[in-house]
């Protein structure tokens, strides 16, 4: 979930997301031109798990809906490039993105799905650009990064800082608290 408060709330323009498999939300901001709008995304990629058409997991749960529209692309791929669809949108509008995401998967990993997205969308991530650190296990019974931030390049000179929270600082948890400033 995304919150709007104080100074911000008066940059407001608009909410929405992904209201058919709920994969994201977003909140649109206002820049300072009063014509440009940030986008800042909350996604969920759910993760592999097995195909048992009893699960009721997130996965199996896209994976139905998916199916009964007619479309058997594997939820995570589809979520990617319905994400990328959207994004490119916001692009072509000529609108700035920001995008935190529970990936579900590492950017180095060999193949990367989310290496390739975050490429066609032209999105850098937040924490490799500003990082000069090996960047930390993102969930807490993992080895690698799996969550991320990513921002349009056009704003990653704005960033001031960024950084991960030690696990259940600020919140209970098996993921990492990431944060952008």
């Amino acid at each position: 979930a995304t919150i709007v408060r104080n100074q911000w709330a008066t940059r407001f323009n608009e909410s929405g997301g992904d209201t058919e498999l709920g994969r994201w939300s977003y909140v649109a901001l206002n820049m300072d031109d009063n014509e440009t709008l940030l986008y800042v995304i909350t996604a969920y990629r759910v993760c592999t798990q097995s195909t048992d058409p009893t699960s009721n997991t997130a996965s199996m749960q896209q994976r139905r809906i998916l199916i009964s529209q007619g479309n058997g692309t594997e939820p995570r791929i589809q979520c990617l490039l319905d994400l990328t669809a959207f994004v490119t949108s916001i692009h072509a509008a000529g609108h700035k993105a920001v995008i935190s995401m529970d990936a579900n998967e590492n950017l180095d990993d060999e193949g990367s799905q989310l290496r390739q997205f975050a490429t066609a969308c032209d999105l850098v991530c937040v924490h490799e650009a500003r990082s000069h650190f090996d960047t930390p296990k993102t969930y807490i019974r993992g080895t690698k990064q799996i969550d991320y931030c990513f921002c349009t390049k056009d704003i990653k000179t704005s960033i001031r800082g960024s950084g991960f929270l030690p696990f259940n600082l600020g919140h209970e948890s098996d993921h990492r608290v990431l944060w952008v400033d």
